[in-house]
């Protein structure tokens, strides 16, 4: 049983690190598109910022979730003001 647990948060948290590398790759595209002349500096600015913003949102809320979800007692899943 705790083999299987420890598997499956490996694979949650291995999601996790895929979701934020796609983030990534997001930024690097836009800055492509921006380099090819696609995308205006502003625009390019604008929209990797958005994916930041967004990326940040999705990670709170993933580990908030994980926090809830395994019960974990330790201050850094608290729900900072």
């Amino acid at each position: 049983m705790a083999t299987h647990d420890v598997i499956q948060r490996t694979e949650i948290y291995e999601t996790l690190s895929g979701i934020n590398l796609a983030f990534g790759a997001i930024v690097d595209h836009l800055q492509t598109m921006k380099q090819g002349r696609i995308l205006t500096s502003k625009h390019a600015r604008v929209l990797q910022g958005l994916t930041h913003e967004l990326r940040a949102r999705v990670n709170v809320e993933l580990l908030e979730a994980l926090c809830a979800l395994y019960r974990l007692r330790h201050e850094s899943c608290e729900r900072r003001s």
